[in-house]
């Protein structure tokens, strides 16, 4: 099999099938071998995946991804398997066109086939989703989310084919209705829309091969995934001291709001901060982090004023939890801001940029969750949800700086290409997670690091930790489980 030439890279529809046009004209290679190819490394898979499976439903629309269909019963059948071809449509050969048409027309006559029938109820070993491929952009159409919903009710494995039918290959979103994939196997690249969004839900474990396809076809894409960056990591300096390892201040925690800040001091202290000052204008907090954290630094600011020289020594920022949209918390975001050091804005301070529609100084790490990049962007959660990357880059544009879109998937992007981070779990959306983000991130700022390399150390930890803690149950997890985790992966 072959892996991916491009490392981390994703791609998004479009850029696959241009890969795919070129590849036919200069390698050069008949389409309907490519396609072949794609069948023989979806047999490899399954054998390795579904070892004892013995019979297989090959579900298939007309098109080039039916064709992969096609070509794999084929090869199953041959391999004395039982095998049964669902076609999707009752006019399925007079859709068939292409390569989809000569995979037809090369299959063996005793290959069982038959028409799509939901009355029926599957009893094979595994299904294999071969209805719709990643050319799909509009609302699956009401016969195709028929077999869909059809799939999902068999209760049986399912192993598709370059992508979950009903997905889309840029966004992730569902368009409509989609294939709960356990297993996914992806052609040429890995697509960008499968490790964002709802599809971390539908595309189960994903493996790619390029086909042979060689590197030097692949445009620049916009986006890759985050590579585990901790080896990356300088090593700790046996001389190191408190005041080497960054010193940074939180400021947050308005009246009523003491518990955020209070999570983002102690994640940049569990993350390697050497000194960490919590600045709010809460009494409680102040009295809740002395007994709670005697290691963090805790001063009452009700004038911000008083403290600028002790902000300016610092060697970075994160303001924003529980901060509040008060007469204080805007001094506060304005005061910040003339410092222009690094910074990470996190929550009321960007519902505070977005109200006030102000700017920010770019040496800055904005972190967003949808709501708030919504409020940002002026348009609705939904549409933020529906393009993840695409709100990532208009926010860079408005903002400057590196932007975290927080999520299922979260995306650094600097306004020259995203990094999604495939960690991370459903347990993790509880109240206090991003108040860890911000205080991991402000301590790599902290120590020297980038905007970007900052933002991306700090999502894969944050996220990585969350998948560690998750390890005694998703249900319940809350964010102070994560601190020990964060300190171990950082060793």
């Amino acid at each position: 099999m072959n892996e991916s030439p491009i490392g981390s890279s994703l791609f998004t529809a479009a850029q696959c099938k241009v890969i795919d046009r070129l590849a036919i004209e200069s390698m050069p290679i008949p389409g309907y071998q490519l396609m072949c190819r794609a069948a023989r490394s979806a047999q490899h898979w399954i054998t390795r995946l579904y070892p004892k499976a013995s019979s297989f439903n090959l579900v298939c629309g007309a098109g080039n991804n039916g064709g992969d269909g096609l070509a794999l019963a084929k090869l199953l059948f041959k391999s004395g398997h039982a095998v049964t071809i669902t076609l999707a449509s009752t006019d399925f050969e007079v859709q068939l066109t292409g390569e989809a048409l000569e995979a037809w027309n090369d299959l063996p006559d005793d290959l069982p086939k038959h028409p799509f029938d939901s009355a029926l109820t599957d009893e094979s070993d595994l299904i294999v989703d071969a209805l719709l491929g990643i050319g799909l952009n509009g609302e699956v159409r009401s016969d195709s989310a028929a077999v869909i919903h059809w799939i999902n009710r068999q209760q049986r494995p399912v192993f598709s084919l370059d992508i979950p039918s009903g997905l889309s290959a840029d966004t992730g979103s569902v368009l409509g209705s989609a294939v709960k994939a356990d297993a996914t196997l992806t052609f040429i690249a890995p697509k960008q829309g499968m490790f964002i969004n709802q599809a971390r839900d539908y595309v189960g474990r994903v493996m790619v091969d390029s086909l042979g396809v060689p590197a030097e076809l692949f445009p620049e894409s916009q986006s890759q995934l985050i590579s585990e960056p901790l080896s990356q990591m300088a090593p700790l300096n046996r001389a190191a001291h408190k005041g080497s390892q960054g010193s940074l201040v939180v400021i947050g925690g308005d009246f009523g709001f003491g518990g955020a800040p209070m999570l983002s001091s102690e994640a940049a202290l569990r993350t390697g901060a050497g000194r960490v000052t919590l600045l709010t204008n809460s009494e409680s907090a102040v009295t809740a982090m002395l007994s709670r954290t005697p290691e963090v630094m805790v001063r009452l600011a009700s004038d911000i004023a008083a403290f600028e020289s002790m902000i300016q020594s610092m060697d970075a920022i994160a303001i924003g939890p529980g901060l509040g949209q008060s007469d204080w918390a805007l001094s506060c975001l304005e005061r910040v801001n003339s410092l222009d050091k690094p910074t990470v804005v996190d929550a009321d301070a960007l519902n505070l940029i977005a109200q006030n529609k102000v700017g920010f100084h770019p040496h800055a790490v904005f972190t967003p969750h949808p709501g708030e990049a919504a409020r940002l962007l002026g348009c609705s959660i939904a549409e933020v949800q529906s393009d993840p990357v695409g709100s990532a880059f208009a926010l860079q544009s408005q903002l400057g700086g590196v932007i975290v879109l927080k999520g299922a998937g979260s995306i650094v992007c600097n306004g020259h290409k995203a990094f999604i981070c495939n960690l991370g779990n459903p347990g993790m959306a509880t109240a206090g997670m991003g108040d860890l983000l911000s205080g991991i991130i402000a301590t790599f700022l902290a120590q020297g690091y980038s905007l970007l390399d900052s933002a991306q150390i700090g999502v894969w930890l944050h996220a990585k930790a969350g998948d560690m803690a998750s390890a005694e149950g998703e249900r319940g997890l809350i964010a102070t489980d994560l601190l020990p985790h964060i300190r171990s992966l950082l060793g």
